[in-house]
């Protein structure tokens, strides 16, 4: 027979594991999508454009992306996400679109609008649809 203490040690390490499993594997998820080619050429054009930079205010930086929307997907050949950016003065919303014909290409950034923090308007940085 197992005693009530050693249950409940079992417990505590499996829970603790358990949340810092899924935290280690959140965190490697959202740096790998970070640091994907078509999000730094879209954080890039972002930074270069100077009424977005004006409203935001600088330093820009990315939050963490919302991987339940069904806005947000990357199947290899597309990706299209919704990403908050934050500066100094607002925030609001980095809207990218690219696409691959093969594993092999590099991604083409083919649209990247921008939407201050509540509003539906949206600022076009690069459209080439």
């Amino acid at each position: 027979m197992i005693s009530n203490k050693l249950l409940a040690k079992i417990a505590i390490y499996t829970g603790v594991f358990g949340t810092s499993g899924s935290l280690y594997l959140f965190y490697k998820v959202q740096n790998g999508l970070k640091s994907s080619p078509y999000m730094i050429e879209s954080m890039q054009l972002l930074q270069e454009h100077k009424g977005a930079v004006e409203y935001l205010g600088k330093p820009l930086k990315y939050g963490y992306l919302n991987l339940n929307s069904e806005h947000n997907f990357c199947d290899g050949y597309k990706a299209q996400f919704e990403v908050p950016v934050k500066g100094s003065v607002n925030s609001g919303s980095l809207y990218l679109k690219a696409k691959r014909e093969s594993p092999q290409q590099e991604w083409d950034v083919y649209l990247v609008e921008f939407s201050p923090a509540n509003s539906s308007k949206r600022l076009v940085v690069k459209r080439l649809e």
